[in-house]
């Protein structure tokens, strides 16, 4: 039996286990089992270490997204970059991690045609998904992203990590959304 799961504390809302059971129903595979585990943070280590003898892999949520890197072997180049990861594959004893949001919302804006090259976004939050958003914003060209988040300490911070890898867009972050920060329009929300 091949097992996976979904990590994170709390998880009881994940609808993951669902959605796996009808994927692997539906595609034929029957000696596959998905659950969600309630793990945390001061059992992730423990946990990750054990995992690798028994899961082929992992869906990560939070609050472990960014303080899981610490346990795996390598990382994806996105992962690295974005410092949060969502999935862990397990492969002959070593853990690689990666994050699949940047995929997810490069085929999304793609479907959609949405252009970032020369826009200003507006990103809210300044966890995993959001440095994923970044990250597509930054290999975009987008003119300016700016972070919002009720932390500014911790909006900042991912404004800082971006600065560096993404030089040529502006990364700021806001606790205020103004006119000198990112002002928005009633009939641009519509």
């Amino acid at each position: 039996m091949k097992r996976a799961a979904v990590i994170g504390d709390p998880i009881g809302q994940s609808l993951s286990p669902a959605i796996f059971s009808f994927l692997s129903r539906h595609c034929g595979f029957n000696d596959f089992q998905y659950e969600a585990l309630r793990v945390t943070p001061d059992h992730l280590a423990d946990f990750v270490k054990q995992a690798r003898k028994s899961f082929i892999g992992l869906n990560v949520t939070l609050p472990h997204k960014e303080k899981i890197k610490g346990h795996l072997d390598s990382l994806s180049p996105e992962a690295k970059a974005i410092g949060a990861i969502n999935v862990v594959k397990f492969e002959n004893g070593q853990a690689e991690g990666h994050n699949t949001d940047v995929q997810g919302l490069i085929d999304t804006f793609s479907e959609n045609g949405i252009i970032l090259d020369g826009k200003r976004v507006l990103i809210f939050g300044a966890g995993g998904a959001a440095r994923a958003v970044c990250y597509v914003c930054g290999k975009f060209r987008a003119k300016e992203v700016v972070i919002w988040n009720k932390t500014l300490s911790r909006a900042e911070a991912v404004a800082g990590d971006f600065r560096i890898i993404f030089p040529n867009t502006s990364f700021k972050a806001s606790q205020n959304l103004d006119k000198n920060s990112f002002s928005l329009k009633h009939s641009q929300l519509e």
